[in-house]
C-alpha cells in the first residue's frame, strides 16, 4: 500500500456538515480506521506486526504498510471531531493529551484477570480494579466519535486503551492546531514548518502483542515512521535559504530522545502546546543545539534565517542503528535540507 504523507490534512465534508448542524462552532472532522499493519525493517528484515491509524471510513484489505497516523490539522477554537472505526480484534479508544474533550472521559475498569468491572467511576470500595481505557472504548467492528476543543499547539493523538501495549504497537499520530493562517501561536510567525515525529519499536513487544515491561528493549528507532536513510522531515513546502523554520518535535516512544541540530541554533517557543516564558516573543528563551524530548512530549522550536545547506538532526542518546545484525548507520537521524533562494 502506498504510504500516506504525514502532512496530509484529512477532512470529510459529509461529516463536517453533520457536525455543523449540531454545534454552533466551526468544526474539523475526519474519519480514521484502526488497522493491523506491518513494518519492514531497513534492509528487508523480518516484517514486524504493528497497529496503525489511517484515513478512511471502511476497513482496508490487508496487507497494510504501517506508518505514523495522518497529521490532523485544525484552527484554534474549532471542534475537532474524529469518527474512529475499529478494524482490530480488541477494543481501543482515542485520547489527545493536552486537548480538552467536549464530554468528560468515561474510563473502563477491569479486574486483575482483565474482566470488565465498570465504566465511569470505580465502584465504591473497589481497591483492586485497574483502568483498561482512559475514555469510552470502541469495540471491534464498531465506531465512536471523539471530540476535542482545539487550542493552539502541537499534540499527540493515541490509543487510550492498554496504553503500554497499544501505543508501542503504533497507534499514534500528530495533531497540529494553528492560531491563524501562517501562525503557530499569537505573535509567532514562521516561513515554513517541519514535522519530526520520534518513536521506536521493540520487536519482542509487537510480536507477542503484550504490554511493554521493565525489560522493554527497542531495537528500531524511527523519525516519521522510518529509520535513516529513508527517514526524512515532512515540510510544509520545500525550505528556502534565509527563511524561518518552525520544527515540531513529537515523541510517541516510551523512552527519552535528545534531538541535536548540527550547525544552527534553535529556540523553543512552546512545549505541549504551552507557550514558553516570555509569551509570544520566542527570543526570550535560550538558543540551543539540542532538546530533551521525553516520552509523550511535544516541543516546537524556531530556527531563524538559515543559510542554504544540509543540517543533520542527530539523536544524542545514540539511537543511530537499524536494529541487530545491521552494520550501516541508521535510526533517528534526518537532515534539514535548505535550498538556495530562487
Amino acid at each position: 500500500m502506498k504510504k500516506q504523507p504525514l502532512m496530509t490534512a484529512v477532512r470529510r465534508s459529509a461529516l463536517v456538515a453533520a457536525v455543523l448542524a449540531l454545534v454552533a462552532v466551526p468544526s474539523f472532522a475526519v474519519d480514521l480506521v484502526a488497522v493491523a499493519a506491518v513494518w519492514t525493517p531497513p534492509g528487508g528484515g523480518t516484517p514486524i506486526p504493528m497497529w496503525a491509524f489511517q484515513e478512511g471510513a471502511t476497513c482496508p484489505t490487508p496487507p497494510v504498510a504501517w506508518d505514523v497516523g495522518p497529521a490532523i490539522r485544525a484552527t484554534a477554537g474549532e471542534l475537532i471531531s474524529i469518527n474512529l472505526l475499529n478494524c482490530l480484534a480488541e477494543p481501543i479508544s482515542l485520547i489527545a493529551p493536552g486537548l480538552m474533550p467536549t464530554t468528560p472521559p468515561d474510563p473502563v475498569w477491569v479486574d486483575a484477570a482483565g474482566t470488565f468491572v465498570a465504566t465511569g467511576a470505580r465502584p465504591l470500595g473497589d481497591t483492586t480494579s485497574r483502568v483498561r481505557s482512559f475514555t469510552n472504548e470502541v469495540a471491534p467492528a464498531a465506531s465512536v466519535i471523539y471530540e476535542w476543543t482545539a487550542s493552539a499547539g502541537s499534540f499527540i493523538y493515541q490509543s487510550g486503551t492498554m496504553v503500554s501495549m497499544q501505543v508501542p504497537m503504533g497507534l499514534y499520530g500528530p495533531v497540529i492546531v494553528e492560531a491563524a493562517a501562517g501562525e503557530a501561536y499569537t505573535g509567532i510567525t514562521y516561513g515554513n514548518e517541519a514535522i519530526l515525529f520520534y518513536s521506536e519499536i521493540d520487536p519482542a513487544v509487537n510480536n507477542a502483542g503484550v504490554p511493554a515491561s521493565a525489560d522493554y528493549r527497542p531495537q528500531y528507532f524511527l523519525v516519521n515512521g522510518e529509520s535513516y536513510p529513508t527517514a526524512v522531515p515532512e515540510y510544509a513546502t520545500p525550505p528556502a535559504a534565509g527563511e524561518d523554520l518552525l520544527v515540531r518535535f513529537f515523541n510517541a516512544g516510551l523512552e527519552t530522545s535528545m534531538p541535536m541540530l548540527d550547525g544552527v541554533l534553535m529556540q523553543v517557543v512552546a512545549e505541549d502546546g504551552n507557550v514558553t516564558p516570555g509569551g509570544s516573543v520566542y527570543p526570550a528563551t535560550p538558543a540551543a543545539y539540542s532538546l530533551l524530548l521525553p516520552a509523550g512530549k511535544t516541543i516546537d522550536a524556531m530556527i531563524a534565517a538559515v543559510p542554504d545547506g544540509k543540517y543533520a538532526v542527530i539523536d544524542r542518546t545514540l539511537r543511530l542503528d537499524n536494529g541487530p545484525g545491521v552494520d550501516d548507520d541508521g535510526g533517528q537521524l534526518v537532515f534539514l535540507d535548505y535550498a538556495p533562494a530562487p
